[in-house]
């Protein structure tokens, strides 16, 4: 009964290491996840910050062109107005 008892607690030892050693490599696997999870949350943020440079880039741009284009009404506005002007000082010459 002795030998038996002493292969039952070899036996019972061994699938506690076995089961160890699942645990550690579970641990590792668990750890390999959390690790790509970091990267990828590390990359979206990186992806992040590029998006709101390039918001930036194109915010300027916008506010640019609004600014040209208000500058160019502002021309034409004059234009106008001294084309009137000019019509009117023609007209009180030709009378």
């Amino acid at each position: 009964m002795g030998a038996v008892g002493q292969m039952v607690g070899i036996g019972a030892d061994a699938v506690s290491e076995g089961g160890q050693a699942d645990a550690l490599m579970q641990k590792a696997d668990l750890i390999k996840i959390m690790n790509n999870t970091k990267v990828s949350s590390d990359m979206l943020e990186m992806l992040l910050q590029q998006f709101q440079a390039q918001a930036q880039i194109d915010l300027k741009h916008a506010r640019d062109q609004f600014s040209e284009q208000a500058s160019n009404f502002t021309l034409i506005m004059n234009l106008e107005n001294n084309a009137q002007t000019l019509a009117r000082v023609i007209a009180e010459q030709a009378v």
